[in-house]
């Protein structure tokens, strides 16, 4: 219970994103502003995110101080899927800065029915991308069973594929028509006028090579790190 008044939630939002900085608000990557009903309010601040995840729901145990091992144990327990959220952001903003920012379209997509993609990127005459983000340690077959699940929601994204600009001679030529921000791509990527892949914690150099024979593209969210770095310098 907030004791707010419902007319009032919208200025207090407001200084929330735009003062403070701790709330963002999101739609889908295909959404346009302000037109958008799938919006999201999200706690962009780690430390705020934290605290609501863990803290507040348990707040009459944390003030007490007579049981803290009711909320460590909690930490214990759900770190994975909260720590799986923190990891998508990070993997998003160094997908959007270091390789995909010069697209039209770039952020999650999800629509009302729960089906959601971590990464999709689109724009004019650009190849169109998804990805899923996990955090954890991937071995192909993982990863491929996830890719799977991926390119069956592809056909319910709004004009996914109406944004192609490439054609297999371009590959094969050496010339990329779409600008100089796509990955290497090899195998079976040639014949399909779309980049999809994994961003995740590592996975080893032969079960890579399947799946860049199988025409996907893997990041390693600390090669992603490693990059920033040496861009930033």
């Amino acid at each position: 219970m907030t004791h707010i008044a419902p007319g009032s939630l919208t200025a207090y939002l407001n200084n929330l994103i735009h003062l403070l900085g701790i709330v963002e608000y999101r739609i889908p990557a295909t959404e346009k502003p302000g037109h958008s009903k799938k919006g999201r309010y999200v706690l962009k601040d780690n430390f705020f995110g934290f605290y609501a995840y863990f803290i507040y729901p348990n707040m009459s145990s944390f003030i007490s101080g007579k049981d803290t091992s009711t909320i460590e144990n909690l930490v214990h327990k759900e770190w994975q899927s909260y720590s799986g959220h923190v990891f998508e952001d990070l993997a998003r903003s160094l997908l959007f800065d270091r390789r995909y920012w010069e697209y039209e379209m770039t952020g999650g997509w999800w629509n009302r029915r729960g089906d959601e993609i971590d990464f999709i990127a689109l724009g004019t005459s650009k190849v169109p991308v998804a990805i899923e983000v996990k955090s954890r340690t991937m071995t192909a077959e993982d990863a491929l069973l996830v890719l799977k699940k991926l390119e069956n929601k592809l056909s319910l994204i709004p004009g996914f594929f109406d944004t192609a600009c490439f054609e297999k001679k371009v590959f094969d030529s050496g010339i990329d028509s779409c600008g100089d921000n796509k990955p290497k791509i090899s195998g079976e990527e040639k014949n399909r006028n779309m980049i999809t892949g994994i961003v995740a914690k590592g996975m080893n150099d032969a079960d890579r090579a399947v799946l860049e024979d199988k025409g996907h593209v893997f990041y390693d969210i600390f090669d992603l790190i490693e990059d920033s770095k040496i861009i930033e310098l």
